[in-house]
């Protein structure tokens, strides 16, 4: 197999929560060599969050940390002290990228502000990920995923009409700003190659919010002035653009050319309500009574499984897409051809994580080990890479430094 793509590219990770994690990890899936620096002696607060397996609930076992995780190096060290964080910047001076997800004052007081970084190490690609960036107004502030989808113009327009604004699942903008900031260090370490000069890429959580997701929410401000469209479970446009109940789960049926809803109602058997003025404006049916039209479908939905109805529209040619559940996903076909699983080995356990994102016809992305243990690595790096001798680290992990 040819050597993948970011052999020899030594990066740093300081970083905790999901984004920052998730874009060292993608960047170890193609060659890098990631080392995590985790502060002793409990390491990153992911290791500590589940889902845990059934009767475990220690810190190399969480579900969460091996995902983010996968093939990297742990190394244990408090930079804050004065001791550690020499160390930390001997280490920087031997690394291509630094990821951090540091607040700006935390930056600040460690020196990982651009004036410094670009003397000291001219070479370096500083890739900082936070939540507001590190620039403007309210970059002193700190928030979660939750915060950024708000502020991002995002969750406005998530939920029920009516109610309250909703968060999205599962932190979604935290593994896209990890993937925002993954590209923005390839194109960092391409410019390199020209001028032999690194750079910040500094990637706002917020930023990615306000680019993918609310797209849509500005260009409805700007030409019919609405702040936002809570839809619950419906799509805006013309009906139906809706999830419903089937015998065995929920199917979402967005028809809205008329030749896709006229296949739909024949595959009903074309009832006559159909031929009701009243069913026959499909904006006034989603705008104005959805839930009315929703129950003349759902009774003859009910009658028909996901594969079923999946069936007649791909036979009927209008789109339907069967709801997947979390296990469905885990055992569909299709994802298992494109190779989209890792498969680690975990504290005597066997699991499968998420891989790459992407398909490559030439390249083949590293297969990951497990997530390391914590400070698994702290002698070899800190040996190999800075010499220290074994009874300097035994020192150190007494004075708590590593």
């Amino acid at each position: 197999m040819a050597e993948p793509p970011l052999a020899g590219v030594r990066v740093l990770e300081l970083g905790t929560d999901r984004a920052a994690p998730y874009c060292a990890r993608l960047l170890a899936r193609f060659g890098a060599d990631v080392i995590k620096l985790e502060p002793p002696p409990s390491g990153d607060p992911i290791r500590r969050r589940g889902p845990f397996p059934p009767g475990r609930a220690d810190r190399e076992s969480g579900a969460l940390f091996q995902a983010l995780n996968a093939g990297k190096r742990s190394v244990t060290l408090d930079v804050t002290t004065p001791t550690g964080g020499d160390l930390f910047w001997q280490l920087l001076g031997d690394a291509d990228v630094l990821i951090e997800s540091l607040s700006a004052p935390e930056a600040s007081a460690a020196g990982l502000v651009e004036a410094t970084l670009s003397e000291r190490f001219p070479g370096l690609v500083h890739v900082p990920v936070t939540v507001f960036g590190r620039s403007g107004p309210w970059a002193g502030r700190t928030g979660r995923s939750l915060t950024a989808a708000a502020v991002g113009g995002v969750s406005v327009g998530i939920g029920a009409p009516g109610r309250r604004p909703l968060a999205p699942p599962f932190a979604l903008g935290a593994y896209q700003a990890g993937l925002a900031a993954a590209a923005g260090t390839i194109l960092a370490l391409l410019a390199r190659r020209r001028t032999g000069e690194g750079q910040a890429v500094d990637t706002a959580e917020l930023q990615v919010w306000g680019t993918l997701h609310a797209g849509a929410y500005i260009l409805t401000y700007l030409y019919l002035g609405v702040n936002g469209l809570r839809q619950g479970n419906r799509g805006i446009g013309l009906y139906p653009n809706v999830f419903l109940p089937c015998k065995d789960g929920f199917v979402c049926l967005t028809c809205t050319p008329i030749h896709h809803w006229v296949a739909f109602l024949q595959c009903m058997g074309s009832p006559t309500w159909a031929e009701n003025p009243r069913y026959r404006n499909r904006r006034a049916m989603l705008e104005e009574y959805p839930e009315e039209v929703d129950a003349l479908l759902v009774g003859w939905l009910r009658q028909h499984t996901r594969a079923e109805l999946f069936a007649l529209a791909r036979e009927k040619r209008f789109p339907l897409a069967p709801g997947m559940t979390v296990a469905d996903t885990l055992a569909s076909e299709h994802l298992e051809a494109r190779g989209f699983w890792d498969e680690l080995d975990v504290v005597d356990e066997h699991v499968r994580v998420p891989g790459s994102p992407s398909h490559y016809s030439a390249l083949e992305p590293i297969a990951p080990t497990r997530a390391p243990r914590l400070g698994e690595h702290t002698a070899s790096v800190l040996g190999e890479r800075l010499g220290l001798a074994a009874s300097t680290l035994t020192r150190l992990r007494q004075a708590g430094i590593v």
